[in-house]
């Protein structure tokens, strides 16, 4: 129950998972944050790579949407400029403040090309629905 505000895919669209009832996915291929890794190797999505690498999370509360609200932009714009980061996880708060970092992610994740429609199906695996578990350990 951490991540009470976090995002979930639905038919390609970021949805608020606070605003959906449970009826509402029966039949529906749901992503969440958990389902951006391999389940096999555990090899992590190229956005959840680049936070870890550019350190885009500090207390980690905002991060599971942060992340599938960049996904769902980098899906639709494969370049974005910063404004259309900002745009895209303007409705996200960070406690943190940690903004500009976060920005500086999902543009680091869109630089790398391996954003693309095919390695998310490959990281993916199967769609998860359960909750977000807390990071263990502060990493940075």
């Amino acid at each position: 129950m951490h991540y009470i505000l976090k995002l979930r895919m639905q038919l390609g669209k970021a949805m608020l998972s606070c605003l959906m009832l449970a009826i509402e996915c029966e039949g529906k291929n749901i992503l969440t944050i958990e389902g951006m890794a391999n389940q096999e190797t555990g090899q992590l999505h190229p956005i959840r790579e680049a936070f870890v690498k550019y350190s885009g999370m500090q207390c980690g509360m905002c991060t599971p949407g942060m992340i599938v609200s960049a996904k769902a932009l980098l899906d639709e714009n494969p370049n974005p400029t910063e404004d259309d980061v900002r745009e895209a996880l303007a409705g996200n708060l960070c406690r943190c403040c940690n903004y500009k970092r976060i920005t500086e992610c999902v543009l680091a994740a869109a630089q790398t090309g391996k954003v693309i429609t095919e390695s998310l199906a490959e990281a993916a695996g199967k769609a998860v629905l359960s909750e977000a578990t807390p990071p263990s350990k502060n990493t940075y």
